[in-house]
């Protein structure tokens, strides 16, 4: 089907995306070129039209141009990424699990899963333009395709909860909306235990993806100078995920599930020592009341004191959320903390409390080093 008009129809520019250059608006309907698999990402859409998913535009053919011609949602698309609310990263994710579904055994997804989106970050994703501005939309399926949707959970978990620039919130507040996300979406406990390498590896592609646009003929979807930021900014990305969840490989966990021994201060079984720890050959880090303040201050989902591995055998304290942060490595609850401290402790207390912090954290490493 051809769309077109006799009259002169004015293009309105739309951001979002970093792709595809020249999508325009035109009354009701959003023009933009056609895809590179024009027939699959047609069909895609008017799929998720007959199964009633709404978070989708709908294909209305071509225009007079041969642009694809896509049905205008209302709202609007975030010209950059930047720090989201809970109440937006859980629509989120509920809006990702609803493509996926309505993907999940079609003929389009073949013998995988789902249909993934590919790209699900904020900027192609429409918001709502009133009350919280929740996602309401995916747009921008150019790279839709039969896949896994943990890639596409991972995608999404990196571009709305974790950033490694200065200005964002602390690595445990990060860690506990990438739980809202994971919560929202209704991910399985073993596809959890995969997100934080399947980020990762998003964040490698993502590298490798802008610096292959440095090898192809111009013009280019944006000049040089942007694609060397978008590579440099995506590695450092992928090395700060890197370095915050160095021993997260049960990502998200069910609080209520972790071990005895983490609700109760020095219960460290010696036999129940880390399978996969490093041997420590350096002093334990020192127990300080900023520690134990951060703890009971932190605002992320079940907070936990826990000793962080780092390279060439570096061992330092840091708080995070209990889902990601690996069980073995727990010294201290909040909860805990909460209960043998009281609920505003003064500093004389906390600092009596320090040396039985301080012995759990010695028994620990010592173990470590058998």
């Amino acid at each position: 089907m051809q769309h077109g008009a006799m009259a002169v129809e004015t293009e309105v520019p739309l951001t979002g995306g970093r792709i595809t250059p020249g999508v325009v608006r035109v009354g009701d309907t959003v023009r933009r070129a056609v895809t590179a698999a024009p027939s699959f990402v047609a069909q895609l859409l008017g799929h998720l039209q007959e199964q009633g998913f709404t978070g989708a535009p709908r294909h209305l053919g071509t225009d007079r141009a041969g642009r694809d011609v896509l049905t205008y949602l209302p709202g609007w698309v975030p010209p950059r990424f930047r720090t989201w609310a809970d109440c937006q990263v859980a629509a989120a994710g509920a809006l990702l699990r609803g493509l996926h579904d309505a993907t999940r055994g079609s003929l389009l997804a073949g013998d995988h899963p789902v249909v993934c989106h590919g790209d699900p970050g904020p900027n192609n994703i429409v918001f709502s333009s009133e009350g919280d501005a929740v996602p309401v939309a995916l747009i921008d399926f150019d790279t839709a395709a039969p896949g896994d949707p943990v890639t596409d959970i991972a995608y999404m978990a990196w571009t709305f909860c974790v950033s490694s620039k200065p200005t964002t919130p602390p690595t445990a507040v990060q860690a506990a909306q990438v739980r809202v996300l994971t919560d929202a979406y209704g991910l399985d406990a073993a596809s959890r235990t995969h997100l934080p390498d399947a980020m990762l590896e998003r964040q490698a592609h993502n590298a490798r993806c802008w610096s292959s646009h440095l090898d192809r003929p111009r013009p280019r979807v944006t000049d040089d100078h942007q694609i060397t930021e978008r590579i440099r900014w995506s590695e450092r990305e992928h090395a700060h995920t890197a370095a915050n969840h160095h021993v997260s490989r049960q990502p998200c966990a069910d609080y209520d599930d972790l071990p005895p021994r983490s609700h109760k201060l020095l219960n460290y079984q010696p036999e129940e020592r880390h399978p996969m720890g490093p041997t420590i050959d350096r002093p334990a880090p020192q127990v300080t009341a900023t520690h134990l303040r951060t703890l009971l201050d932190s605002s992320a989902e079940h907070p936990v004191l826990y000793i962080s591995y780092g390279e060439d055998s570096e061992v330092e304290l840091d708080v995070w959320a209990a889902g990601l942060v690996h069980q073995a490595d727990i010294v201290l609850t909040r909860a805990t903390a909460l209960d043998l401290l009281g609920e505003e402790p003064d500093s004389e207390t906390i600092t009596a409390f320090l040396p039985t912090v301080q012995q759990a954290v010695d028994e620990m490493i010592s173990v470590r080093g058998l």
